[in-house]
């Protein structure tokens, strides 16, 4: 996937620890500044494992046990290519209430030579309960899995493109409320093709589409937070056209399982619920990795 080109240079990093190649299973994580931190470190949060059922979720204290025992090294992926290479450090058992594993339990980072790849967020993508960070989060891959077969990439949207998407988008929101006069007085609000905003547009190697749209929530003007339905809503158009969801971010995709087909990556973020997704590039969610704040 080429979101935008970047000129880091490749992170030359201490020869791979022993982990990193005997590992059975390939494991995504990812880099990132965890939500709501009070600074801007970057850690290391593992979320899924390839399973021969596909993938699962590592969102859970058992899970601990599924992930090497001594220091990893992870493969930095980004657009297809791979940024550089990162090693953990030996993971620290987690002592805390395990309803906040999934929130609070990361991997740190071993000291380096050179600094970590930082891709600032300049469009103020992947926010969640507290405010998006500065930095984007990048996939990290226990194996150099990085390559994205499908070669998904930024595409301008065709002219018919919410027209075409109107009546889907109006199932996937239902009926929407706003406050065109007074901030406590909702009537319903009937958008057209014209009203739709598109977020964000990508095309595939085979012409597929992945579309982000939804109603513009600028217009929304009632008291209080913006309603789920306004929120961008995706969606995969191949052969047929395949609802994903809402309140998400593209974070990367690539065959991060190694067998042929890309997986996609997303951030996600609703009322007191902050995560990531992953997808098939056929549409099918495969796991999820979930955490509330109360």
């Amino acid at each position: 996937m080429r979101l935008m080109r970047t000129g880091f240079w490749l992170l030359a990093l201490a020869s791979p620890s022993a982990a990193f190649g005997q590992q059975a299973a390939p494991i995504i994580a990812v880099l990132e500044q965890a939500q709501c931190a009070p600074d801007t470190s970057l850690s290391i949060r593992p979320l899924f494992v390839k399973t021969d059922r596909g993938w699962d979720s590592l969102a859970t204290v058992a899970a601990q046990s599924r992930l090497p025992s001594g220091p990893q090294t992870w493969t930095i992926a980004f657009n297809g290519r791979m940024l550089g290479r990162v090693e953990s450090a030996r993971p620290v058992a987690y002592v805390g209430d395990s309803d906040w594993y999934s929130r609070d339990w990361h991997l740190n980072t071993a000291p380096m030579a050179l600094p970590l790849p930082r891709i600032p967020n300049r469009k103020q993508r992947f926010e969640g309960w507290c405010a998006a960070p500065p930095f984007r989060p990048l996939v990290l891959i226990s194996k150099p899995f990085f390559e994205d077969p499908a070669r998904w990439t930024l595409s301008p949207p065709t002219p018919t493109l919410r027209q075409a998407l109107l009546a889907r988008v109006h199932t996937a929101t239902g009926p929407l409320v706003f406050c065109p006069q007074n901030d406590t007085v909702a009537v319903p609000y009937r958008y057209r093709a014209a009203d739709l905003v598109i977020s964000d547009s990508y095309r595939d190697r085979r012409g597929r589409r992945l579309v982000s749209l939804g109603v513009d929530p600028s217009r929304y003007g009632c008291d209080g937070l913006v309603e789920q339905g306004w929120a961008p809503q995706w969606f995969l158009l191949g052969t047929d056209t395949l609802y994903l969801g809402c309140q998400m971010d593209l974070v990367d995709a690539g065959d991060y399982g190694h067998d042929g087909v890309s997986e996609l990556l997303f951030w996600y973020s609703g009322y007191n619920e902050d995560g990531y997704v992953l997808y098939t590039d056929t549409g099918r969610r495969l796991a999820a990795y979930l955490w509330h704040y109360h």
